[in-house]
């Protein structure tokens, strides 16, 4: 007869695990096939990409004004 032991769960452990998992866990990566001579279009694509979120990001931080208590910290000369 097996023993079952129990014991009491922490707060921070996971307790939504019903069974045991395989160990190792392997973790596949898919990606995708890029035909020769199109890396450095798809390069400068990613690029731009990344230069846009960068712009876009700059618009929206310089169009939010400042807090009103910020100014309230600077001292009085």
């Amino acid at each position: 007869m097996p023993v079952v032991r129990r014991r009491a769960l922490s707060w921070l452990e996971n307790q939504t695990q019903v069974a045991r998992f395989q160990q190792p866990i392997v973790f596949e990566l898919e990606g995708f096939n890029v035909a020769p001579g199109q890396g450095p279009f798809l390069f400068f694509l990613a690029l731009l990409a990344y230069l846009l979120v960068l712009l876009g990001n700059g618009v929206v931080a310089s169009v939010i004004p400042p807090s009103p208590r910020a100014s309230a910290c600077t001292p009085m000369v």
